[in-house]
């Protein structure tokens, strides 16, 4: 996320301030959140773990979307789930996205 001050968690959760790649609480006591993108997990999880791009895609997808119970409709590629996805190149540099179906065009 950019530099700017934030609402993590539910609409009238707990304010953050995100800066120098971190995100801390307004009176800066402590770390907020985290602020590393998913292909920077995904990129640490092959190259410096060794898991294979399709564990890591896994652990990044349909996991999370398991957890918080969402994988009826998010998480994987299957007829009738939401089409949100990202077409990334080998080094996970994002060229393509597509939300409920449709393409994103770039800024």
């Amino acid at each position: 996320m950019p530099p700017g001050v934030y609402t993590f968690g539910p609409k009238n959760g707990q304010e953050a301030v995100v800066q120098d790649g971190m995100s801390v609480m307004p009176d800066r006591t402590g770390y907020a959140s985290g602020v590393v993108r998913m292909k920077d997990h995904i990129k640490t999880l092959t190259k410096l773990v060794g898991l294979s791009l399709i564990d890591a895609v896994r652990m990044a997808t349909i996991v999370p979307a398991r957890i918080i119970g969402i994988d009826g409709r998010m998480g994987s590629l299957e007829v009738g789930k939401d089409a949100n996805i990202i077409i990334a190149d080998d080094d996970m540099e994002i060229n393509t996205t597509v939300v409920n179906g449709n393409l994103l065009l770039p800024n």
